[in-house]
């Protein structure tokens, strides 16, 4: 091989693993502007690695009204250095071989297709070898280097469908309900948005708390007996529980009290749990949030430094299997150089027979990526989140390769006067895959000890009143996995929709769940109302069906944005029958919901306003006259933060200043970063 071969990374880091190895780390940092670039001798050529910097295209628009079909990919506005990594590229490539060696998915293929097409002017990308590995390691490198495929135009032609009608869609129905803001009385203070994919998870939270909302709470009584066995007290409950009636609840219980308690019969059981399968993104996003209160973006966006050390396989993955070549013994060897635990962990598995691990049924061959695993290599710079992460997936792959797992379960059925009443408990017989998973597993521990049928057991009885729950809000973790279940949107950009919905203030984050807030209230119901289709999960499922035909060629990029054109067309034309009313409905619910309201007065209940006078003064004041009053900083930038302080349950404000790092105020508490609270306070962020 002779000559210059460019190879283009998606990120700096990755840029600088590839280079690394397929050079022995004999390679030159340079740079050219801002952009860093790698240069090395490897089989008789000039080998570059030049990384792309994310997406440095994007779509615009020039159409001014609505519908938006005329689009194109244009240099990514508003990202510093775009410009510098475009110039770059152009000036590294010098008319020899092209490497594409962005990540293996619709999203990279889209990043390396529009590089080569709109940098480089190349159109013929199907001749473009392509490198494809699932990690960062010599061995996947290597050999990525050495046997190229070529660049998957198939899965390009998806990922810019998915682009091109996300695009029209959002811009044509955002621009749509403004319009009719607009006509109505030009109410224009927030920017309104509609999304393919975002508008029906929205549209999910805000049907979830319309039943948080009319949800009227009824009175049940449970009826249990406290019963010593052994010397330890245990909770029974009786089979009739819940019961309805407050009289029968009352006779149940003198009846009980009149009694014994004598042990009608005892079953025991044994249950097999199997190992866990290996993540996929969705349940390391699960299990992320559960032990360490990640929200699926944050997981993302940790995880993949962790790839581009090397450490783990690629992370977006909708596979549980592990691929079939993976040397789990080699593997298990180098892991046992990272800490004395995991070498504890190597060598009891080492000495099986056979290493068979467990597999899911979602993935396997028609998945780009395996399961998520480590590779063995030892990370050197992760951060405290990320560290915690990195070693909930080694355990778990520690997990997938153990014994099962036996556990034993006793249920004692007892007769008090008549009056049955259940206890169960169960403990671990064989702990098999739990010892390498230990800290990341919710077992209870019951042990009631010898207890047979025919003893007369010490009690005391107890009737509870208590009141029925409305169901629970979505966390960020179930809204992604409701999305998954319905089949709208992908591994990748569930999250961001998540973060999106946040940011337009159409969700907030309330004790760690999602709640709508009065602006996404109203954005909801105007849709429901007057374009129910635009919150359609079925809708976006189909096109999402589509997009895989795209990808699958089975239809073309082109086919498949004409249905959408043609969807599109027919949903303004009914939006515009009216749009007058449209109009009024958001005027009138946006007037109400968009004042610069920080919460309630602590005296009389009212809304807390931020008022911007004319004379450029700004304070809190209460909507009863003469009530409360707050100053504010009178220089700076001043936003509402959509959390609330722990302490008094207002919203902060941040101020920004020229010349100074901007800093958050709580008008009742004071300056935020000297209150204790303030690292929880954030963290509801």
């Amino acid at each position: 091989m002779e000559g210059h071969v460019l190879i283009i990374a998606e990120k700096e880091k990755q840029a600088e693993q590839i280079a690394g190895i397929l050079s022995n780390g004999r390679y030159e940092r340079k740079k050219m502007g801002r952009v860093p670039y790698y240069v090395f001798k490897r089989d008789g050529a000039r080998v570059t690695v030049v990384p792309a910097r994310g997406h440095i295209y994007q779509l615009k628009t020039r159409d001014k009204g609505y519908p938006t079909f005329n689009v194109e990919w244009a240099p990514t506005r508003g990202v510093k250095g775009v410009k510098s990594y475009i110039k770059t590229i152009r000036e590294l490539y010098r008319g020899g071989r092209i490497v594409l060696a962005t990540d293996y998915d619709m999203e990279g293929e889209v990043i390396g297709g529009n590089i080569i097409e709109f940098t480089l002017g190349i159109r013929d990308i199907d001749s473009i070898d392509r490198m494809i590995f699932s990690s960062l390691t010599k061995k996947e490198i290597t050999e990525a280097w050495e046997n190229p495929a070529k660049v998957d135009v198939k899965l390009l032609e998806a990922g810019r469908a998915r682009h091109e009608m996300d695009f029209m869609w959002g811009v044509t129905f955002s621009r749509a309900l403004m319009e009719a803001v607009r006509i109505a009385g030009g109410f224009r203070r927030h920017p309104l948005s509609v999304g393919r994919v975002q508008t029906p998870m929205l549209a999910a939270v805000v049907e979830l708390e319309r039943k948080i909302q009319n949800f009227k709470p009824e009175p049940y009584w449970e009826l249990t007996a406290k019963v010593l066995i052994n010397g330890k007290w245990y909770v029974a409950q009786y089979v009739g529980n819940p019961i309805k009636n407050c009289e029968e609840a009352v006779n149940l219980l003198e009846k009980a009290r009149g009694g014994k308690a004598i042990v009608k019969d005892v079953r025991i059981s044994k249950s097999i749990r199997k190992p866990p399968v290996p993540f996929d993104t969705t349940e390391l996003q699960k299990e992320a949030s559960r032990w360490f209160g990640l929200s699926p973006q944050q997981t993302i966006n940790q995880a993949e430094g962790i790839y581009l050390e090397g450490a783990i396989s690629y992370i977006r993955t909708d596979s549980q299997v592990y691929p079939k070549d993976l040397d789990h013994r080699g593997l298990l060897t180098k892991l046992s150089e990272i800490s004395q635990e995991y070498r504890d962990f190597a060598e009891d598995i080492l000495s099986k027979a056979k290493l068979t691990p467990s597999a899911g049924k979602k993935g396997g061959k028609e998945s780009a990526h395996p399961a998520i695993h480590p590779t063995g290599k030892r990370p050197k710079r992760l951060n405290r989140r990320q560290w915690k992460l990195y070693d909930l997936i080694c355990r778990r792959y520690f997990a997938t390769l153990g014994d099962n797992m036996v556990r034993e379960t006793k249920r004692i059925t007892i007769d008090i006067n008549g009056l049955t009443f259940k206890l169960s408990g169960t403990r671990t017989v064989e702990i098999g895959w739990g010892k390498y998973y230990k800290p990341y597993l919710d077992l209870e521990e019951v042990d009631f000890g010898p207890v047979k049928a025919g003893d007369e057991l010490r009690f005391n009885v107890d009737l509870v009143k208590k009141m029925t729950k409305p169901p629970p809000r979505m966390t960020p973790m179930k809204l992604v996995l409701w999305a998954e279940k319905n089949g709208i949107g992908t591994k990748a950009t569930r999250g961001e929709m998540i973060k999106k919905l946040l940011d337009r203030r159409y969700l907030e984050i309330e004790k760690k769940a999602l709640k709508p807030t009065k602006l996404g209230f109203c954005v909801a119901e105007v849709i429901e109302e007057r374009i129910p289709i635009l919150l359609s999960v079925e809708m976006t499922r189909r096109f999402e069906e589509q997009l895989f035909l795209v990808k699958n060629g089975k239809i073309t990029r082109e086919e498949l944005l004409e249905n959408v054109k043609e969807e599109i067309l027919k949903l303004t034309e009914e939006f515009n029958e009216h749009i007058e009313r449209i109009g009024k409905d958001l005027h009138k619910k946006l007037s109400e919901t968009l004042e610069n309201t920080i919460g309630t007065c602590p005296k009389c209940g009212k809304p807390l306003k931020l008022i911007r006078r004319s004379d450029g003064k700004r304070f809190i004041w209460c909507t009863t006259l003469n009530c409360t009053y707050y100053p504010l900083p009178q220089k700076g930038k001043l936003t509402i933060i959509n959390r609330k302080c722990m302490k008094c349950g207002l919203k902060p404000i941040k101020v920004s200043q020229r010349g100074k790092r901007p800093w958050e105020l709580c008008v009742a508490c004071g300056i935020c970063f000297k209150c204790e609270l303030f690292k929880k306070c954030r963290q509801q962020s």
